[in-house]
């Protein structure tokens, strides 16, 4: 199931997957977790970005890419 080239908002960051924490879906407290932008991991500003599967989320045809580029931040906000 291919997802190249589709228009998506992500969660920038790519949790170790096998710790206690990434086993019980609580990836966010992953002791190994590393994000785009945070040292020494470079950002993402960039028109193409890879990232796994599950931390792209599909972006409607109704929402703008300035407003989809801000989902992430607003999601942090808003928790």
């Amino acid at each position: 199931d291919s997802r190249l080239g589709e228009r998506v908002s992500i969660e920038p960051q790519h949790p170790c997957r096998v710790c206690e924490f990434c086993r019980s879906g609580r990836y966010n407290l992953c002791p190994r977790i590393e994000f785009y932008a945070t040292p020494p991991i470079d950002g993402a500003f960039a028109e193409y970005v890879a990232i796994q599967q599950d931390f792209a989320y599909a972006v409607p045809a109704t929402v703008s890419d300035d407003a989809a580029a801000l989902m992430e931040p607003l999601s942090v906000a808003i928790a």
